[in-house]
């Protein structure tokens, strides 16, 4: 490759860099915890036999040790570089570094092994503690059986970086992106997807990852090599995992990403940007990575739980208003402890069950009605899991025993008068409780300002006044309130009905059959003026008699309108006859009046003349 070429990808890898830095989003909160930090150190591996007894390795020998209460240093009797860890148990650990140096912890104390090689060493793992197996420069690799190590054949050159394996394979990776597999006795090159290093590789069952420069990810299933692709283009340097569902990732500038195999990232964050070169965990989640300055650290993953803001007393069962949530899936059914911090008011179930491959359960909250005038209570609820970061949050119970209740007639008329309301509460009082009451239109509804629940009461009736206002209006909805500090108010609302709007006829006391000077004329009057003209429906209860015209028009700055009354004169009707007339109209009352048609005599030309001169009298019936 020529320089030109070299400085062209230079160019674009910056470029990438730069554009990469933009589009990876920072969760706020920081997921790792500082463990303890050693300022003159720098660490390169970390290896547990669980999260109580860990040993990390560094530069110049630096080996240090936590038994269960605090980390300690250990005497490592060399002072290369020692750059990987691993061990079968507490008792028996191995660490390899530069110059072909390899370390056995015993229990007791370090001790140096013979390598036979002085190529730096890498990476180290094994089946066993007669199984065990060592890379690094140039290619190499070494077995241990038990009793010595031993070189393996060699075919490559390139630098191997670490190993993994199970019973019927191992893996090893290294720089320019190289990928060797040992099976049946036998170490063989695969095929890379890459050129660029790995620096480390972790694998379940017959799949294995490995990561490395500029955010590279490779996926190997046991047949076929795959790189995955991501937006992150920093060197990834080590990855652990529990399964394919549950993968962590460290490099440099403090990044750390859980993944899964279906390529699903989440970024843990952290406020540190120092290298992280390793990671290590135990099967409950709890993981642990180690820094280029000398930092430990560790990250439990965090539960979250949710509930609906409030509640009251009455609601009992919230039919999956809770949920509960993990920061991602696991690979395993992962069991929730839920607790109230008041089970008086809150129940919730001791544990949900979040299944393999899920990330939340919803639940049910029971609200507990205590028969207690108690106020607003804030319930803490939690959530907890072993490794698992608790959470908490809040729920606010409104007391539904402090709330004051009003009951009374839904519909009223105007001109009814007076009618009973009464105020409660769902349990008795020890001593007066004052209650203010309000009226929202005392033009319509005119109550008192205050009533008293006496002891050992809990309820109270008051006299509410309905005001007539002889005003033509629609029905209208007044609100009654009524309050007490630290109570819940209970608000009223009374429909009233405007007794104004109503109809009253007006018709002849008689009226002959042949006389045609005899006043025919009905009336029809409203108490006050309307806002609009009314077309008022009219009809005759025996039309074969008395015909009425269908409607009548009254407007709007009128308050009477008047309508002709028709005599059919006809011969096969036999009087007299009393004749009933009625006037309607869609929410209005309807009103009606009677007429007696009779036959012309003396008598009756005389109240013709009379009715004309203005003496007439009128007959009017108001329905009710």
């Amino acid at each position: 490759m020529s320089k030109g070429q070299i400085m062209q990808y230079f160019l674009i890898i910056c470029f990438l860099y730069f554009l990469n830095t933009f589009n990876i989003s920072v969760a706020s909160e920081n997921d790792w915890q500082l463990m303890d930090q050693f300022t003159k150190a720098t660490f390169n591996d970390i290896w547990g036999s669980s999260d109580n007894t860990l040993f990390v390795v560094g530069n110049e020998g630096t080996i240090f040790f936590y038994n269960r209460k605090e980390w300690s240093e250990m005497a490592s009797n060399t002072e290369e570089n020692l750059n990987a860890v691993w061990g079968v148990n507490e008792n028996e650990v191995f660490a390899v570094g530069d110059s072909g140096t390899i370390l056995y912890y015993n229990g007791i104390s370090w001790v140096n092994m013979v390598s036979g090689t002085y190529n730096w060493l890498q990476g180290i793992w094994g089946r066993s503690n007669n199984d065990v197996y060592a890379v690094g420069g140039a290619g190499t690799i070494l077995h241990y059986d038990g009793n010595k190590w031993q070189e393996m054949s060699n075919i490559t050159f390139n630098g191997l970086n670490d190993l993994y394996g199970n019973s019927e394979n191992i893996v090893a990776v290294g720089n320019s992106g190289t990928i060797l597999i040992y099976k049946n006795n036998q170490w063989k090159e695969l095929e890379s997807p890459t050129f660029y290093d790995l620096n480390s590789i972790w694998g379940y069952n017959n799949n294995y990852f490995a990561v490395g420069f500029a955010g590279t990810v490779v996926h190997y299933n046991g047949s076929s090599l795959q790189k995955i692709s991501n937006n992150f283009l920093k060197t990834f340097n080590d990855i652990w995992g529990t399964s394919e569902n549950n993968i962590l990732i460290v490099g440099n500038s403090g990044i750390a990403f859980h993944f899964n195999i279906e390529n699903i990232w989440t970024q843990l964050s952290s406020n540190i940007s120092d290298q992280f070169n390793a990671i290590w965990g135990n099967s409950n989640y709890k993981m642990f990575t180690v820094s280029s300055s000398g930092k430990i650290l560790y990250h439990m993953p965090s539960l979250n739980i949710s509930v609906v803001e409030y509640a009251n007393e009455g609601d009992k069962s919230l039919v999956e208003k809770g949920i509960v949530s993990l920061e991602y899936s696991t690979d395993k059914d992962m069991i929730v402890n839920l607790h109230s911090n008041n089970i008086n008011e809150v129940l919730l179930p001791h544990e949900v069950t979040i299944g393999e491959g899920e990330v939340s359960k919803r639940f049910d909250i029971t609200i507990i009605d205590d028969l207690v005038i108690d106020g607003t209570k804030t319930v803490t609820l939690s959530a907890s899991a072993a490794n698992w970061i608790t959470d908490y949050c809040s729920i606010d119970v409104i007391d539904n025993d402090n709330k004051l209740n009003i009951s009374a007639p839904k519909t009223v008329v105007e001109d009814q008068g007076t009618m009973s309301g009464t105020i409660s509460i769902s349990v008795t009082t020890a001593s007066d409780l004052d209650v203010n009451l309000l009226s929202y239109d005392k033009d319509a509804l005119n109550i008192p300002p205050t009533v008293k629940i006496l002891p050992g009461h809990n309820s109270v009736s008051f006299t509410i006044s309905i005001i007539d206002n002889l005003i033509i209006e629609d029905s209208k909805m007044v609100y009654i309130e009524a309050s007490r500090d630290n109570w819940q108010s209970g608000v009223f609302s009374v429909n009233i009905l405007d007794n104004d709007k109503q109809f009253i006829v007006e018709l002849p006391e008689k009226v002959t059959v042949n006389d045609e000077k005899a006043l025919r004329t009905g009336i029809i009057k409203i108490s006050d003026f309307y806002t609009s003209d009314l077309l008022i429906s009219l009809s005759s209860d025996n039309p074969n008699a008395l015909t009425v015209p269908s409607s009548v028009v009254l407007y709007s700055n009128y308050t009477s309108a008047e309508f002709d009354l028709a005599i059919t004169n006809r011969t096969d009707i036999s009087y007299p006859q009393t004749i009933q007339v009625e006037a309607s109209k869609e929410g209005w009352k309807s009103g009606n009046a009677t007429t007696t048609i009779i036959e012309t005599t003396s008598s009756d030309e005389n109240i013709s003349k009379d009715n004309q001169s203005g003496g007439g009298c009128f007959i009017y019936t108001i329905l009710n």
